[in-house]
């Protein structure tokens, strides 16, 4: 049961880095709109 909750929980972190990354991308082409709604993203990368 423990390993069901935890495969879980990485998958919900996984979906939500990954729904940050494609705001992220689709936010970028706008110009420095990515980096407002991004800050510590654009420090990281």
């Amino acid at each position: 049961m423990t390993c069901c909750w935890a495969w879980f929980v990485f998958k919900l972190l996984l979906c939500e880095s990954f729904a940050e990354l494609v705001k992220y991308l689709v936010l970028r082409p706008e110009g420095g709109s990515a980096t407002k709604s991004f800050p510590s993203l654009s420090i990281t990368l």
